[in-house]
């Protein structure tokens, strides 16, 4: 299910990330396989898949590649848990944590909401649509046009952006109109596109687009008062 902002998406990242429940705790000391206390749930429900796999009629563990190898040196932080896979199968679930972890840090570091406008490392600029239980972020435009939060960044924040969090409890407050703009919001970037309005016409009210609308189909003559 996709999200229209970060808060909503991190919540669905946390619980994927958590730690093992207490039944796979308790699965796995009658398999064989105690997991300690800060092992993912990703990397032990793997752990039961292998300890179980002749029961389950599943394939044979396999050995790491380099491959695995090669991204676990890559998202492995000294903070981050003790990594000691012993199969293929234990190595991508380690990865698939590590990646999520990651993703769900870049989400927080952008507070991203749908109508914010971003550019990918690419030099795309692009509308944020929605963000994905695996923390992918989608523009709009469809046809799979995305990317993930660690490859964008804030061009501009949209209109529901106003909705921030109200700290330390995390619920939600509203901001008055062009608080945002007042407040050194929205972060202004010299590269856009897709016709974007400069950020200098953003603090304008309707009211006041209205009469200068007004005033030049007067100026112009298309316009007489009844």
């Amino acid at each position: 299910m996709p999200f229209r902002t970060w808060h909503e998406a991190d919540e669905e990242l946390a619980a994927a990330t958590g730690p093992a429940t207490p039944k796979q705790q308790e699965l796995g000391e009658l398999a064989g396989r105690p997991m300690t206390l800060h092992m993912p749930r990703i990397v032990a429900a793997a752990t039961l898949r292998l300890a179980l796999a002749e029961e389950l009629n599943l394939p044979a563990p396999r050995p790491i590649s380099d491959r695995y190898k090669a991204r676990l040196q890559i998202l492995q932080r000294s903070s981050d848990p003790s990594i000691s896979p012993q199969t293929e199968e234990e190595a991508e679930a380690w990865v698939t944590y590590l990646r999520l972890v990651r993703r769900r840090e870049s989400l927080s570091r952008l507070k991203l909401h749908e109508g914010d406008i971003v550019e990918t490392k690419a030099g795309e600029v692009a509308e944020v649509s929605s963000i994905g239980q695996d923390g992918r972020v989608s523009f709009k435009g469809g046809r799979g046009f995305g990317s993930w939060p660690d490859l964008i960044s804030v061009v501009r924040e949209g209109m529901s952006t106003l909705m921030q969090p109200q700290r330390p409890d995390g619920r939600l407050r509203m901001q008055p109109p062009g608080a945002m703009l007042l407040e050194g919001g929205p972060r202004p970037r010299a590269k856009t596109s897709l016709n974007l309005l400069p950020r200098t016409s953003y603090p304008k009210t309707i009211s006041q687009n209205l009469k200068l609308s007004l005033q030049q189909l007067r100026t112009s003559g298309q316009f007489r008062n009844s």
